[in-house]
């Protein structure tokens, strides 16, 4: 290990296989199979990423046990994060203990992309989203020269990194990631839409909460510890190359650990297939997860993959490949799983899947609702991101289902009452064999039975006028507001064109004044001479 350069892949390698040995032969650590850098003890677990460890277990351990070994044999430098407000450092990140969870905060990276931009091309203005529709519009536009390009490809690369805390910025690093072979003029400008937003919402972090037992964001199970894997697709929105995007959501007991956001291979022929590639890329990740969480909590892990396609979910369930041959591997692979019950496919409404965050641009609303979901605060007071937009999503939610639930049972009752009238009817007639000296009577019946009915579509009729009504009402309400916004633009230009008006004619007045003055000097000196 002592002669390789510096630098070098093989030192690295010859690095972790000599501290992983050490490790296992002085501590008597075991390391995970899926992914090496996780090792285990007796009575703690820890995270290898080349020199930087961080461990977790026994305090008196850790203290007595594990950290004078390690001394005895390398320099090492501790901190520790066992009381409230303490912080540690690991990879650039900031972990902060609270009351009730841990604080993760990013690196200065904000910091110093805006310092980068700001120093080549000036203040950057804030932005309430980080990108809008036209990133999926195909770019034309002229390439950077060198020094730009390399500018832009470093901001770039200090997203990537960025993303991964910051769930809400993964889509468009995606997009602007596509384009660091051949960065372009409108390339940039979407890179300084993006610090815009990056600059307005500096403070934002995530927060893990103390995870209660069995117990997740939308799935509850016996088993200890869950995992929850939230899939979405936008198919074909991309309409350069009409690729579909796949987002991904992971939670572990509620408290969101990994996501994604990628451009799928294949161009997809419907949005059931983009939806199952998705499901299948965010399965995928989750058997990893679970892999690595059940090695180091040595407990086994309910496996939930949330998607809010119907279509999907029908063919993860089902077995065979049907009609979607091409996709044969991947549809027997999901369907094998599903049937062994390694995971359990459920269906959530559209509004609350997580996994919207990274599949195309969003609006602010919107975006602050599932940032709440997901655990995002604001990390100078702590206070959550987007609670009154998700409770806003929430109302219209259950006031979807109440209308929903609503127009079904009135479905039934208008059913019920038909079926009544037929069976009145048909009594009727079979009475009227019987018995000449009722009539009247049981014409009444008849028409009783008649009114029900007709009760009932009047009823269902005017539920029909109320919701018209209300839509007409709610639509005028939003004509009206885009009216006033747009007189209030009206009025604003109009004063901007008086203003620039008034300034013109002064300029014009301060000409004439200097031309008069001009021409009175040339007089003066003519007459001297």
């Amino acid at each position: 290990m002592l002669k390789n350069l510096p630098g070098q892949r093989i030192g690295a390698k010859a690095w972790f296989d000599y501290f992983s040995a050490f490790l296992a032969e002085e501590l008597g650590f075991e390391a995970c199979r899926l992914n090496p850098c996780l090792l285990r003890g007796e009575k703690a677990v820890l995270l290898v990423h080349v020199d930087d460890v961080v461990v977790k277990g026994n305090y008196k351990y850790i203290h007595e046990v594990f950290v004078p070994k390690v001394r005895s044999k390398f320099d090492a430098s501790l901190s520790t994060m066992t009381k409230v407000g303490e912080k540690i450092a690991f990879l650039k990140r900031t972990y902060q203990r609270l009351d009730d969870g841990i604080l993760i905060t990013p690196g200065h990276y904000i910091e110093n992309m805006l310092e980068i931009f700001e120093g080549h091309y000036g203040t950057v203005r804030g932005q309430k989203v980080p990108c809008d529709g036209a990133i999926q519009v195909e770019d034309v536009s002229p390439e950077l020269n060198g020094e730009e390009s390399t500018t832009f490809r470093s901001l770039v690369g200090m997203g990537i990194y960025l993303s991964q805390e910051r769930l809400d910025i993964s889509f468009t690093i995606k997009e602007l990631a596509s384009k660091m072979s051949r960065p372009t003029v409108t390339a940039m400008s979407r890179l300084k839409k993006l610090l815009g937003y990056l600059k307005q919402t500096m403070d934002y972090a995530m927060k893990l909460v103390i995870p209660e037992s069995g117990k997740g964001l939308r799935c509850n199970s016996g088993c200890g510890y869950i995992l929850e894997s939230y899939s979405d697709s936008d198919w074909a929105g991309n309409k350069a190359h009409r690729r579909s995007t796949s987002a991904a959501v992971h939670l572990v007991n509620g408290c969101t650990v990994f996501a994604t956001s990628r451009s799928q291979k294949v161009v997809s022929l419907s949005s059931a297939e983009a939806e199952l590639h998705a499901l299948v890329a965010a399965v995928a990740d989750g058997v990893y997860i679970r892999g690595c969480m059940e090695f180091l909590c040595g407990r086994t892990m309910e496996h939930f993959a949330l998607v809010d396609n119907t279509a999907a979910k029908q063919i993860a369930n089902k077995k065979g490949v049907g009609k979607i041959r091409h996709l044969a591997g991947k549809v027997l692979w999901i369907q094998d799983y599903t049937s062994s019950g390694r995971i359990k496919v459920v269906q959530i409404p559209t509004d609350l899947n997580l996994a919207d965050v990274g599949t195309k641009p969003l609006a602010v609303a919107r975006t602050k609702a599932l940032l709440y979901c997901i655990g995002m605060v604001h990390g100078d007071d702590g206070s959550a991101v987007g609670e009154a937009e998700f409770e806003e999503t929430q109302r219209k939610h259950e006031v979807a289902k109440k209308i929903k639930s609503m127009a079904k049972t009135l479905g039934t009752i208008m059913a019920i009452g038909s079926l009544e009238g037929v069976n009145g009817q048909e009594m009727v007639l079979d009475e009227k064999c019987y018995d000449y000296e009722n009539v009247n009577v049981l014409e009444g019946d008849m028409v009783n039975t008649s009114w029900w009915s007709l009760s009932m579509t009047w009823a269902l009729a005017c539920i029909c006028m109320v919701l018209a009504i209300s839509a007409v009402m709610w639509v005028g309400l939003l004509a009206w507001k885009a009216s006033r916004k747009f007189k209030q633009k009206l009025v604003e230009l109009e004063e901007r064109t008086e203003a620039a008006e008034e300034m013109a004619r002064g300029s014009s007045v301060l000409s004439q004044a200097l031309m008069r003055r001009m021409n009175t000097q040339d007089c003066i000196y003519g007459k001297d001479s």
